[in-house]
């Protein structure tokens, strides 16, 4: 140990101890070597996982439908359509399977079911666990000698008769063929004419639209929106364009039911017509109601009370007297007659 200084001994007790003291803190401080700088720790990044991509959606398989169906006045039928290829397809009747087939490989089948009782019958097709959007009608007569029909119905189109369609004659050349109802006021009629006719289509004898009968001497009516619950009388005129004259007419009555009825109900999506087709967005027809007259009917549904002549014109089959109307009668009103 290095001698003490003189000067610290010389101290009292207490100086001298702390003057030692610091001496010893200087002399530790001068030959204790500076630590050496401490790297900061490194952040390893987590591994990342790459994400799934995102697996395509499976598109659901097409619905079956029909392309032939026809029966026989003996209840003897033949179903064929178009399906999923190599799909197996089953024949329902009202529900219930009566028989089934398979497609091949380019979807197409062809089913013979047992033979249908007398009686209606409503036939669906199931591929795959898909059901048809599309039911045929199938009607066959109960007593020897009748017509038997069948008639597909799809949504938002008119039924279309697939056998048993009326047959058109010199005395007959136009028919019609099937009036049907549809939800929120719309209506469907179809029926038979001379390729390219040109027709007038009435409801209570007031003009709803014109058509021109397709190349296989079809024709169909669409109105969307306004049809009043109560009886109509549905009339198809053929015109001889040159002279502007009736030639040929056919009727038929019709009621519609109040169930599907609604002023309210939003409009119906309009499809583009078809060959043969008329679609009318919206009819103006009014149910009597006890307290009405012509004159209040015209102003409520023509906007001018004066113009109640035009419905009189328009509904005179049911108009004997224009101050006598009665309640439960559905007048229609006049649209613009154009070919």
């Amino acid at each position: 140990m290095a001698p003490v200084p003189k000067s610290i001994l010389a101290m009292g007790g207490t100086a001298a101890a702390a003057c030692l003291a610091g001496a010893i803190f200087v002399a530790w401080s001068l030959s204790s070597p500076s630590p050496s700088p401490v790297a900061p720790p490194r952040l390893m990044a987590a591994p990342v996982t790459p994400a799934a991509a995102p697996q395509a959606a499976i598109p659901a398989p097409p619905p079956p439908s029909f392309d032939v169906a026809r029966v026989e006045a003996t209840g003897e039928a033949v179903v064929a359509g178009r399906a999923p290829p190599n799909a197996a397809v089953a024949l329902l009747d009202n529900g219930v399977k009566i028989a089934d087939g398979k497609a091949d490989a380019n979807g197409q089948f062809v089913i013979l079911p047992p033979r249908l009782t007398p009686g209606d019958h409503a036939l669906s097709l199931r591929a795959d666990g898909v059901d048809s959007a599309q039911t045929v009608a199938m009607a066959v007569p109960k007593t020897p000698g009748g017509t038997a029909l069948a008639a597909l119905a799809e949504p938002n189109r008119p039924t279309r008769l697939l056998s048993g369609a009326p047959r058109l004659d010199a005395a007959h050349p136009v028919a019609i063929a099937s009036a049907e109802a549809g939800e929120d006021g719309a209506f469907f009629a179809s029926g038979a004419a001379a390729p390219g006719a040109s027709l007038r289509l009435y409801l209570n004898n007031a003009f709803v639209a014109p058509v021109t009968a397709s190349p296989d001497g079809e024709w169909s009516l669409k109105i969307n929106r306004g049809m009043a619950p109560g009886h109509y009388d549905i009339r198809a005129d053929v015109v001889a364009p040159a002279k502007d004259e009736v030639i040929a007419r056919a009727e038929a009555p019709f009621d519609y039911p109040a169930t599907l009825a609604s002023e309210s109900a939003p409009r119906v999506q309009v499809a583009a017509a078809t060959p043969g087709q008329a679609v009318v967005e919206e009819i103006q027809s009014v149910t009597v109601v006890r307290g009405d007259s012509l004159w209040r009917i015209s102003r409520h549904v023509l906007g001018h009370g004066a113009r109640y002549t035009q419905i009189y014109e328009a509904n005179a089959s049911q108009i004997r007297d224009p101050n006598k109307i009665w309640p439960g009668q559905v007048f229609v009103a006049p649209r613009t007659q154009t070919n």
